[in-house]
């Protein structure tokens, strides 16, 4: 079953700061406004500014992270998993799978945990 995160980040460079908004958090629920209509957007979990990328990895990684130890170590289960970064450049793709040295993102962490 899929699970589908979003992460947000704020631009400066947007005159209408209300074209998107968390309209309900507890539903997951993302609003998107243009000048004529909303559409209303629900996802597994919404990731804002604030969210650490220990947090992102622990949400996105830690669901399947059973499933790819136990099949390491047996053939009985499938490991397919996709972890994918998408959005409009300088949007935080890197950032949320590379990281910094100060805060790794989710692939130096997955590689962490898989050679511990």
């Amino acid at each position: 079953m899929p699970f589908v995160v979003i992460r947000l980040r704020s631009n400066p460079q947007v005159a209408d700061e209300h074209c998107i908004q968390l309209s309900n958090p507890s539903t997951n629920t993302l609003s998107v406004y243009n000048s004529k209509t909303q559409q209303d957007f629900t996802f597994d979990m919404i990731a804002t500014e604030t969210t650490t990328q220990f947090s992102m990895f622990t949400s996105v990684v830690g669901s399947f992270m059973d499933t790819i130890e136990k099949g390491l170590t047996t053939s009985r289960y499938r490991m397919d998993h996709l972890v994918m970064g998408y959005g409009q450049s300088g949007s935080g793709k890197s950032y949320t799978i590379f990281g910094e040295k100060k805060e790794e993102g989710l692939l130096p962490r997955l590689i962490d945990k898989l050679n511990e």
